[in-house]
């Protein structure tokens, strides 16, 4: 009984250092299996759907992709925070969550696929919009975008 119980024990610490040595290892194997891979991945002149805060945005023209942020039209840069396969996202300095994607039927997997990616410590995919550095841009903001209103705090004024 006591061989039993000892093998049991042994099973499970194994089976525990496996988990948390191959713990991105696992993530990238769902991201992969589970997950949509785009087969089409946009590159600069490729048409991008862009949602921000949950909403549908647009469709956008990629001028160029550096590693931080996307540039649109030539004229807009939005920000890049990671990679996925199928998607990238990025928040601005407004708090809002902006997510790129080549096909807009996958953005209801997008907050699915972020979790696995912070459950286990999954790395960028830089298959999906590489970035390049010939980006020259001005920064805008999209309609929609709420923006922060500055706090103003009136204390000890008399």
């Amino acid at each position: 009984m006591i061989d039993v119980i000892f093998i049991l024990i042994a099973i499970v610490a194994l089976v525990t250092v496996m988990a948390v040595l191959l713990r991105e290892d696992i993530g990238m194997f769902l991201l992969t299996k589970v997950f949509p891979s785009s087969g089409r991945k946009p590159q600069k002149g490729d048409l991008v759907d862009i949602f921000v805060n949950g909403e549908f945005n647009r469709r956008a023209t990629v001028t160029a992709c550096c590693q931080s942020y996307l540039s649109l039209y030539e004229s807009v840069r939005c920000p890049i925070d990671h990679r996925g396969a199928f998607y990238a996202i990025g928040e601005d300095i407004n708090g809002n969550e902006i997510a790129y994607m080549a096909d807009r039927r996958h953005y209801r997997l997008v907050k699915h696929a972020e979790r696995v990616r912070k459950i286990f410590g999954v790395g960028e995919d830089f298959d999906f919009l590489p970035p390049t550095d010939d980006a020259r841009t001005v920064t805008d903001i999209f309609r929609g975008i709420k923006e922060k209103q500055p706090e103003i705090i009136e204390e000890g004024i008399e």
